[in-house]
């Protein structure tokens, strides 16, 4: 039988953050959270994302799409040698 596993919120805003610091902004789908810290299932991704968004730091703009809220991503040139 598998354990179930305690998640934490803070911990799957972290990955988001992380996520779009790595991806060029790109948010992280909601496989790719549940794959990379072990979620059961999509539907428990759901529920924090939905409580990370009620506290506010996710939103939905226009278009639906999820930002983390006071995030913004810049590009960063590399110096062509």
């Amino acid at each position: 039988m598998r354990r179930k596993r305690k998640y934490d919120s803070q911990q799957i805003y972290n990955f988001i953050v992380d996520f779009k610091r790595t991806h060029d902004g790109v948010f992280p789908t909601y496989r790719e959270i549940m794959a990379a810290l072990d979620i059961s299932s999509l539907s428990i991704v759901n529920i924090y994302i939905d409580k990370l968004t009620e506290q506010g730091l996710l939103a939905h703009d226009g278009d639906g799409h999820l930002l983390v809220v006071g995030g913004q991503w810049t590009l960063v040139e590399k110096a062509v040698c």
